[in-house]
């Protein structure tokens, strides 16, 4: 029994500090360098025409605007753009960002997360579409 109750601490001390790290390195400007898109049919698309910023704060605030435009299968450009204004989010755990009355998704991924790079992924209700969203750490 003890054994189980030492194995419990340890894995709430060590998950509480996964999320801190998250916080620590995710809260920060980033500059938008890259998207991935995924249609609802299966398409992929890669698209560097893309620009904006987002800044995340200490207080769990998500602000800013990226915008991507990437040439659909039909041969159309097809143009987006996405902003967040003082979204407050929590997580759900240290990998999962979850938001509070935003549409078009109510959590967004962090696939990849280091001091200069991150990558965020949401699944876009309204246009049926995964977006990934690659940064680099804006200095």
């Amino acid at each position: 029994m003890k054994v189980i109750l030492i194995f419990l601490s340890i894995l709430v001390l060590f998950s509480c500090s996964k999320e801190k790290q998250t916080k620590r390195l995710l809260c920060r400007n980033w500059e938008l360098i890259k998207v991935q898109i995924e249609d609802g049919e299966g398409f992929s698309y890669v698209s560097e025409d893309v620009a904006g910023t987002i800044s995340i704060t200490e207080n769990l605030q998500l602000n800013g605007q990226v915008s991507y435009a990437f040439n659909s299968i039909q041969g159309t450009t097809v143009r987006d753009t996405v902003t967040w204004d003082a979204k407050n989010f929590t997580f759900s755990d240290s990998k999962t960002m979850l938001l509070n009355d935003w549409q078009p998704a109510s959590s967004i991924r962090i696939l990849i997360l280091t001091k200069s790079n991150a990558q965020l992924v949401y699944y876009d209700m309204n246009q049926y579409r995964l977006v990934g969203l690659i940064f680099k750490r804006k200095v």
